[in-house]
């Protein structure tokens, strides 16, 4: 009997160490130059959960296509370069308009995609990624990408165009943009620094710790967002805030067209609107019948050259300019508070 047993413990070991074995074998590392001269061909003969290393130096590519869960990782953005040139065609429309069409350089379509340490330059065409749990970090990438899947991070970066990205319960920090489209729910856009506007559409979002220059409108739509400790500075539309719910407190605001442009049912406190055109506009567009307004209180406005559009609040009632305990401090003001 005790043989028996003992035969079997036995049996299960070696089970689990072939199996092991097995697993270990699944997945495996391949180096660009030592065991293929292209990324392409790396690509085309990993399999499954494969890790690609690539040494540095410059790779030219037409296009990638990537169905599979791969990683892969260069020795960094300054000394590691694709370079894509994909197909086109060309079309005449009349004696005016001719139009080239180019390919996607790099369409991936797969779970647990991992890229880091590239600069990516493309004659055309826009990058397309699209799976659950893809990690993108610390790349330069130099022409549109769009990203789509849930529990993404997308995290040091350098976007020279623009990013649109839609996803839930995702992570988009210290990337450097020239533009942001972000939708979804549940994610977190924190501690990015971007050279022109933002979008963000979408709920449960936290906006929180980002830097906007330079142009271009700090825009966030929906509903149950919250929106702190931004930096927005030279912008067209300073911090426009759509939808409803959505929490607005600890922002910068300064040198802007329009400080803030609010829409009903939000809330703003604790902001610093300064030496904006306006502090606050709410335009001609925001019609409000159920008086579900915006309220505002314990703001700092100084020295905008005009507070407040009074025109579009008094006829439309967008805004409420306190609690009913506190208020807010308004550098021109010239009246006498009540004494309690």
């Amino acid at each position: 009997m005790k043989k028996t047993a003992l035969l079997f413990v036995a049996l299960l070991i070696a089970s689990s160490v072939l199996t092991l074995s097995s697993t270990a074998k699944a997945s495996k590392t391949i180096i660009v130059l030592d065991d293929y001269p292209t990324i392409a061909a790396a690509v085309g003969n990993a399999t499954e959960g494969d890790t690609i290393l690539v040494k540095k130096g410059t790779y030219e590519e037409k296009t990638l296509e990537i169905n599979k869960t791969l990683s892969i990782i260069g020795e960094g953005a300054d000394s590691t370069k694709i370079s894509f040139e994909p197909p086109y065609t060309e079309e005449t429309f009349n004696i005016f308009e001719h139009h080239i069409f180019y390919g996607n350089p790099l369409t991936v379509s797969a779970d647990g995609f991992q890229m880091s340490g590239f600069t990516i330059v493309t004659t055309g065409g826009y990058i397309i990624i699209s799976g659950n749990g893809t990690r993108i970090t610390d790349n330069k990438i130099t022409t549109d990408i769009s990203v789509q899947g849930s529990y993404l991070s997308i995290l040091e970066n350098t976007f020279s165009a623009g990013l649109g990205f839609n996803g839930n319960y995702c992570k988009i920090s210290s990337n450097t943009f020239s533009g942001l489209h972000a939708s979804g729910q549940n994610n977190i856009v924190s501690s990015n620094n971007f050279n022109g506007g933002i979008t963000v559409a979408g709920s449960f979002f936290l906006v929180d710790g980002n830097k906007a220059t330079n142009g271009g409108t700090f825009s966030v739509g929906g509903e149950d967002n919250i929106v702190s400790n931004n930096v927005i500075d030279h912008l067209e539309t300073g911090l426009a805030v759509g939808g409803s719910n959505n929490t607005v407190f600890l922002n910068t605001v300064t040198h802007c067209g329009m400080g803030l442009s609010p829409r009903a049912g939000n809330i703003f406190y604790a902001n610093y609107v300064a030496n904006n055109a306006w502090a606050i506009y709410t335009g001609d567009t925001q019609l409000n019948p159920d008086g579900n307004a915006s309220v505002l209180f314990n703001n700092n406005f100084v020295h905008n050259a005009y507070q407040v559009d009074t025109i579009s609040i008094n006829t439309f009632k967008t805004e409420y300019f306190d609690n009913g305990k506190v208020r807010n401090y308004w550098s021109d003001y010239r009246g006498k508070d009540r004494r309690w």
